[in-house]
């Protein structure tokens, strides 16, 4: 009777340390399963934001082809005597993109051709913006940037490509006040826009993108998935349990 008691209390033990083992094994599962879990879906968070963002800049980068290949010559012989901003590439693709920011969806959606000396301050590229602008300037075969910006709005995705003087047409406008149309000068002053140079780098159009909403949602739903893993391991893990005091208990 003695021997069965320590036979019993001995598989007791056993059942135990093979429980406990596979306990540490399965906390060890759910760990590397998190970690790997949370940088796939990180991922795809950024993946998700950086498509956004780059239809939107693709789309404002039309418009401004679109503008300075047809509006542009049109209205061209009249800027002599009226200065119509509806002429300029970046003018017209911020008006697109304000329409665009109308819809409630996505009015926290921002674009801006940030340029170092631009002739409307609107444009004025700030602090963030020029770092951008000098990097861009530093590595000539640099053609995009992208990134996370903190702001009072939240955290934002940003990308942004080099904004660059190509066509001499630009500096009708751009180079000196003496060459300039009157009613340009008229319109936003002889102060700023000026100086400009062919093939030079004179700011960046940039996309922001609010990040934190998507983020969110990719922290839910992992934490929604990971719920579950734990909780199929801990049904798995009773089940092991009551199976091993029962397999044990009958030697």
């Amino acid at each position: 009777m003695l021997t069965q008691t320590k036979s019993n209390a001995k598989n007791l033990k056993l059942s135990q340390k093979l429980f406990v083992l596979v306990l540490m094994l399965f906390l060890g599962t759910i760990g590397v399963s998190g970690v790997a879990l949370a940088s796939i879906f990180n991922r795809n968070a950024e993946n998700e934001i950086t498509a956004k963002a780059l239809i939107l800049i693709t789309n404002m980068t039309s418009v401004m082809q679109y503008t300075s290949s047809q509006v542009n010559p049109v209205l061209e012989e009249n800027l002599s005597t009226e200065f119509l901003p509806e002429a300029i590439p970046s003018y017209s693709a911020q008006q697109v993109f304000e329409n665009f920011r109308s819809f409630p969806e996505y009015n926290e959606f921002s674009y801006k051709s940030a340029t170092l000396n631009p002739s409307n301050l609107r444009d004025k590229a700030d602090s963030f913006e020029t770092k951008i602008v000098e990097q861009f300037r530093s590595d000539k075969n640099l053609t995009e940037l992208s990134g996370f910006r903190d702001t009072p709005r939240g955290k934002l995705f940003y990308i942004a490509q080099p904004s660059i003087v190509t066509k001499p047409s630009c500096l009708k406008c751009h180079s000196v006040p003496e060459v300039a149309p009157q009613s340009m000068i008229d319109y936003y002053g002889s102060e700023n826009g000026f100086g400009w140079q062919l093939n030079e780098i004179v700011g960046t159009k940039i996309v922001y993108v609010p990040a934190n909403q998507v983020f969110v949602r990719t922290r839910d739903s992992f934490f929604k998935l990971l719920a579950m893993i734990i909780v199929v391991f801990a049904i798995t893990l009773g089940w092991l349990k009551f199976w091993l005091n029962r397999y044990f208990s009958t030697l």
